[in-house]
């Protein structure tokens, strides 16, 4: 979803090679945790990072960090102990969270 948001954000607005740059290099991003989103947020504008940190509050930090930890487990072939409810939970503290973030571009 971040590749997406970035890319509306810069398609219509940036030339052809700019915006072709940054598709390239949004296919790298990856596994996005906070500290990447934010730093990938002010790599486009400085005032964003401090924006978003101040935006963010502490159930979109600590379900972004869950899901991530969680996805690494079974990637790793680890037993993960999650429960439906928590992942609609935390789905819906990241879809609060990503709102945040495409506010912002």
């Amino acid at each position: 979803m971040i590749y997406e948001i970035v890319q509306a954000h810069t398609s219509p607005q940036a030339s052809a090679t700019v915006a072709s740059y940054v598709e390239r290099r949004m296919r790298t991003f990856q596994n996005p945790n906070l500290e990447r989103i934010l730093q990938l947020a002010s790599s486009f504008n400085g005032d964003w990072r401090n924006e978003l940190e101040s935006d963010i509050g502490r159930a979109e930090r600590e379900a972004l960090g869950s899901i991530n930890a969680q996805r690494n487990k079974v990637a790793h072939g680890q037993d993960s102990t999650i429960s439906l409810a928590q992942v609609l939970q935390y789905y819906d503290e990241i879809v609060s969270l990503l709102k945040k973030v495409a506010h912002k571009f």
